[in-house]
């Protein structure tokens, strides 16, 4: 029978411990939702998680999930074309734990605005906007403003 001295005892111990602690694996998850006024979050798809391993990407319910190694540091961006995201990062520092996150993603919209004068520079108010979405119609001044979602393509005729 093989007897091990105190100081081998400890180097044995030792390195099963970290053996353990070096091996162990937690997870960082959560969603990438969208807020209405009226109704459900809605979830986005398709938000890659910048930072994590792999850099995961948000599945159909919005859902995310990565694992990391136990003291694992890092900055997590969600990026999808078109939103922006709130918080725009989240930091994680010496991970011991499973750590869940959400995400409030805003659909960038942009604005499309301008006046619709006579040859003397006079407004002509009541003119339709066609080709903008809703009903866009200029004002006393001649003047109009539409939105319009960030990956819109159009024509816009009065």
């Amino acid at each position: 029978m093989k007897r091990f001295s105190p100081l081998n005892l400890a180097l044995v111990v030792l390195f099963s411990v970290f053996s353990y602690v070096s091996a162990q694996t937690y997870t960082i998850s959560g969603f990438v939702t969208q807020y209405h006024d009226v109704g459900p979050r809605e979830p986005i798809q398709g938000v890659t998680m910048f930072g994590l391993p792999g850099n995961p990407q948000t599945d159909a319910s919005g859902y995310f999930s990565a694992s990391v190694s136990s003291g694992w540091s890092g900055t997590v961006s969600p990026i999808k074309v078109g939103y922006f995201m709130s918080p725009e990062t989240e930091q994680f520092s010496n991970v011991t734990s499973d750590q869940e996150v959400f995400f409030d993603a805003s659909y960038l919209e942009h604005t499309i605005s301008g006046y619709i004068k006579t040859a003397g520079g006079q407004g002509i108010s009541g003119v339709n906007l066609n080709g903008l979405p809703g009903n866009v119609v200029t004002n006393s001044e001649g003047f109009y403003s539409g939105q319009v979602g960030h990956d819109w393509i159009g024509t816009v005729t009065p």
